[in-house]
């Protein structure tokens, strides 16, 4: 398997009836799908994909699926695949970005102690918004006040 770095772009070549299309194309190339790598995936030599295909919208996939086929990479450089890896890593582990998300997906089973402090960093977060927007909300007053309820109640200074 070639070397690869988290931020690499790779090009797989076209099928044959869409390589006729890319004659179309200036300039012409070969290739008909992009994808960018992410991390290793743990314990195996795999990579994470991120990809858009248009049968199937954007998708989180793996390298593997592609053994076998003609492939070229692109990098930028290796310091920007490095600094996407590290960027990845770092959102990845980041806890309070992962409670924000598990609160976004099911809030029904969210915890007070365990989210109470995310969301109180999200509905601050709200009440900055609906401020700095007023103008475009009817009743800027009411929804800042209970927003300002909701903050006293999760333990915030108002």
């Amino acid at each position: 398997m070639k070397e690869f770095l988290p931020g690499d772009i790779v090009a797989v070549e076209a099928r044959p009836s869409l390589k006729a299309l890319n004659w179309l194309v200036s300039p012409y190339t070969d290739r008909g799908h992009y994808f960018i790598l992410g991390n290793k995936i743990k314990d195996t030599e795999d990579r994470v994909i991120y990809e858009s295909l248009i049968t199937s919208g954007v998708r989180i996939g793996k390298l593997s699926w592609y053994e076998g086929k003609d492939i070229e990479v692109f990098r930028v450089s290796k310091e920007v695949g490095a600094e996407v890896g590290k960027v990845e890593g770092e959102l990845a582990a980041s806890r309070q970005w992962r409670a924000l998300m598990n609160l976004i997906k099911d809030p029904a089973v969210a915890d007070y102690a365990s989210y109470g402090p995310t969301a109180l960093v999200l509905t601050v977060a709200l009440f900055k918004g609906v401020s700095s927007n007023e103008g475009n909300f009817k009743s800027s007053y009411d929804i800042k006040s209970g927003l300002q309820s909701l903050i006293k109640q999760l333990g915030g200074v108002w």
